[in-house]
């Protein structure tokens, strides 16, 4: 089987990302979250409280604004 693993990429990235979880994410723990953010340079990580995987159907009103605060 073929594993996608682009962990030792990650740093490379230089473009404005914003991570964004649920707390309650049982399909990607927000642990994964935590990885990406402190691989990414200069990365935003957003954690919605109370939410699971579909934390834009779950808390449509605060992903939108977390959208438009990071678009500006």
């Amino acid at each position: 089987m073929l594993a996608h693993d682009t962990y030792d990429r990650l740093p490379l990235i230089d473009r404005p990302t914003m991570i964004v979880t649920g707390d309650g994410d049982r399909v990607i723990p927000a642990a994964s979250s935590h990885v990406l953010h402190e691989r990414i340079p200069g990365s935003r990580l957003e954690v919605v409280a109370g939410a699971g995987h579909l934390f834009f159907l779950e808390r449509p009103d605060g992903s939108v604004r977390l959208l438009e605060e990071f678009l500006g």
